[in-house]
């Protein structure tokens, strides 16, 4: 049978009503394979676009006027690409329900296509408990390896959704004999509920330990026993569904090789490997690999961090003497203001410490200058050289981090966590040297830092083995989530056009210097204005 659906992706002006749409984007499908090319296109409202949306998605009501198609044409080219398929949605309840009905009903235009099933709801279920911490579309494509589009455009997320589709969810869906479509939207649609519960003194446990723990089965019971229509509905389907077996969670490997025959280990047609009962030696090849991705996005951070530290750097130093001068036109305006409201309201004997306290809020204030410019001198960004120094180094500290190191020996993990955070320490410094040591001997240097003898070897049991895989999963995770963080920051844009033009940088720095003494203008004349006050006051000007 051909079930023949859309997934489609908005880039619109927010979450408050109304919403409009200002870019849309759409795959077709046909089962379980892309048909054609995507379509899309920016759509132009004639509106403002809210400088929070505009710096998610980057378009103004300059590109949209430019280059945006009206609504009603944008929507019949839509509804020709779309015919009457199934539309899906990588959280359909906002992009459908939230945005395009209720566009459509604003601009009076028939509905297009029809409402499908929603990704989002899709991947919770089949992942379940989701391996990547959370389900957000660049987490997953991030820790599955997927290829890197354009984050935050509607073409970019469509693909990406594309692909979640092709390497993860589809064999994860064979794997549980979801062979077509139709099952794979009944099954997304079907009322369910995570198998860890995410709320109150319970949670992050398995609601099947319920089965044998009598504690959290009543509190399951209360649940379902609640007067609140949804946690009674949640609480009632945790209870129907204790006694029922789901199938183990599917342990992912994208880099292993399947052994044909192996009943415990199945290859899909897309090269992803699903193992559903990964025991002592199937972990081992797991935590390599996943170790080795630790230490690759490890590596991606700090290279990110440095090219960062390397651009505010220079900003700094180039815009300190406009900085410092503004820093300390505020400490007067701050002082005179304090000394201003003593003065009328407790006498004058009240302001005598005033000025002393001023001189040494403003060595204050100095030292901490002196120290971000000697922080930001020692940072430079990375040579391909140390890059591959980087590489290296972290592929050897990724084998010290270990959930179990020292659990039963209170003193020796407090040394443990001790090192952790030397490594982290050195990490956000971007101390290649300070990491680099730890590496070469970790022990040894733990030794030398005063912690004692630390062994740093791994446990060769199932349970330890399968700890560790989940922490290094959860570490990656955490790595990733840094790294989009930087990736989405205005510093890593502005570094990134600097690496691309020489001048550009100097263009910014003068174009702040401009902004800058605006600033200072206007804060100098408030200074002397709170100064005039003072004079009239008590004939002696404050902070000359």
């Amino acid at each position: 049978m051909s079930y023949q659906w859309v997934i489609i992706d908005t880039e619109t002006t927010g979450i408050n009503q109304p919403i409009h749409v200002v870019e849309i984007a759409a795959q077709r499908m046909i089962n379980q394979k892309p048909e054609g090319e995507p379509f899309s296109c920016l759509i132009n409202h004639d509106i403002e676009i809210p400088d929070a949306s505009s710096r998610i998605h980057g378009y103004t009501r300059d590109i949209l006027e430019r280059d945006g198609l009206l609504p009603e044409e944008a929507y019949t080219d839509l509804s020709d690409y779309v015919g009457d398929r199934y539309m899906v949605a990588y959280n359909l309840p906002y992009d459908w329900d939230d945005v395009l009905v209720k566009e459509w009903g604003r601009l009076g235009i028939n509905q297009v296509g029809k409402r499908g099933f929603c990704a989002l709801r899709l991947v919770r279920r089949l992942l379940d408990p989701v391996p990547a911490g959370n389900c957000k579309l660049q987490t997953l494509r991030r820790y599955y390896d997927l290829p890197e589009r354009a984050a935050h455009s509607a073409k970019g997320d469509v693909l990406t959704v594309l692909d979640l589709f092709e390497k993860v969810l589809f064999p994860i869906a064979k794997q549980l004999n979801l062979k077509d479509l139709e099952r794979i939207s009944t099954y997304a649609e079907e009322e369910w509920y995570p198998s860890k519960i995410g709320f109150g003194k319970h949670k992050g446990r398995d609601f099947k330990e319920a089965k044998t723990d009598q504690d959290l089965k009543s509190y399951l019971q209360w649940l379902a026993d609640s007067e609140n229509k949804r946690s009674s509905k949640l609480g009632q389907w945790y209870l129907e569904n204790l006694e029922f077996e789901s199938p183990p969670s599917p342990v992912f490997d994208f880099n292993l090789s399947s052994t044909d025959g192996d009943e415990n280990k199945k290859k899909s047609t897309s090269s992803i490997t699903v193992w559903t009962d990964p025991e002592i030696e199937q972990f081992k090849p797991l935590i390599e690999v996943a170790r080795i991705k630790l230490a690759e996005v490890e590596t991606e951070y700090g290279v990110i961090k440095s090219k960062i530290d390397k651009t505010r750097s220079v900003i700094f130093k180039s815009l300190r003497p406009l900085y410092e001068k503004i820093d300390t036109i505020k400490l007067k305006i701050q002082y005179r203001r304090i000394f201003l409201d003593t003065l009328l309201q407790e006498g004058e004997e009240e302001t005598e410490n005033f000025e002393e306290q001023y001189q040494q809020a403003e060595q204050e204030k100095y030292d901490e200058y002196e120290k971000t410019e000697a922080d930001l001198t020692s940072k430079k960004g990375l040579s391909e050289e140390e890059k591959n120094r980087l590489s290296k180094t972290w592929k050897k500290l990724v084998r010290v981090f270990h959930p179990d190191r020292h659990q039963n020996d209170k003193d020796k993990r407090k040394r443990y966590e001790e090192l952790t955070a030397m490594i982290n320490r050195a990490k956000e410094d971007g101390d290649l040297e300070t990491l680099e040591e730890i590496a070469s001997a970790p022990e040894a240097y733990a030794s030398k830092k005063g912690l004692g003898s630390l062994d740093l070897s791994d446990r060769n049991e199932a349970e330890s083995l399968k700890r560790l895989w989940h922490a290094l999963q959860t570490e990656i995770i955490s790595v990733l989530e840094a790294i989009e963080s930087l990736k989405e920051s205005s510093e890593y844009e502005l570094a990134t056009l600097a690496e691309k033009n020489d001048e550009f940088l100097n263009d910014v720095i003068k174009k702040r210097e401009v902004s800058l003494q605006k600033e200072l203008n206007l804060l100098s004349q408030e200074a002397e204005n709170l100064n005039e006050e003072i004079e009239n006051l008590t004939g002696e000007s404050f902070l000359a």
